[in-house]
């Protein structure tokens, strides 16, 4: 019997695999990648991801208020998410070997330990605390991450490699001084940015996990005045997170 949602699914990893690129799609099959703190545009990259048919997501949060609900269930169990990781259910229907795993990194006290075992981390604005944290667990691992931020009508979205771009200290402070050229924070998120902003970090994802040659050094910006716009922020040799 003909089986739409898996004809559709196949189709839109056939057109994943061609936009971004990729040629090994074997290695994006065997990726191992962590979410930190769904938000919206993490939840489209995971989607895509799923679609892509990774191996695993595993999304990490620090919702302590959420224990109660997982109390007593399994890891990725898909009945139990924690607040704002609803919309991960709807992975297992896109990829029905894909592995998932929800857990709390509070109760570690190490993220290195949760991504120890990852090949790729996605990571959605947030805190510039948490921000310090993934960076500084990234860079001892030398694990690739791509920053992700979506505010009103503008957004970003950035690899940092260790030992290759610059480090997201230095992005950040370079972006949110420029005036025309940066990004204007606004007060909410639309869902137009927050789309366009995970479609571009799905695509950056499956071109470090495949190994691309393609994968970008730059940060990419959008805002609805002036559309998409490339910044070029070279590592700065006097600065030890780009050098550590």
């Amino acid at each position: 019997m003909f089986d739409y949602q898996e004809y559709r699914n196949r189709s839109s990893q056939h057109i994943l695999f061609y936009e971004a690129g990729v040629d090994d799609r074997q290695k994006v099959y065997e990726a191992r990648v962590a979410v930190i703190d769904l938000g919206g545009i993490a939840i489209e990259s995971s989607r895509l991801l799923a679609i892509a048919q990774v191996q695993l997501l595993r999304f990490l949060h620090w919702d302590t208020a959420a224990d109660d609900d997982l109390s007593g269930m399994g890891a990725g169990n898909q009945e139990c998410l924690p607040r704002g990781m609803a919309a991960v259910r709807e992975l297992a229907a896109a990829n029905p070997s894909l592995a998932l795993e929800v857990l709390n990194a509070a109760d570690t006290g190490r993220l290195e330990d949760l991504l120890q075992d990852i090949d790729l981390v996605l990571y959605e604005d947030g805190s510039r605390e948490r921000r310090k944290l993934i960076s500084d667990a990234c860079r001892k691992l030398r694990k690739p991450w791509i920053y992700a931020e979506a505010r009103g009508g503008s957004g970003m979205v950035v690899n940092v490699i260790p030992g290759k771009t610059a480090c997201i200290d230095c992005v950040k402070s370079k972006v949110e001084t420029l005036d025309d050229g940066g990004l204007k924070y606004l007060p909410t998120v639309t869902d137009l940015i927050a789309r366009t902003m995970s479609q571009v970090q799905t695509m950056e994802a499956l071109r470090i996990l495949g190994n691309s040659p393609n994968v970008s050094t730059d940060v990419f910006c959008f805002d609805v005045n002036n559309f998409s716009h490339i910044l070029t922020i070279p590592r700065d040799e006097a600065c030890s997170g780009c050098n550590n």
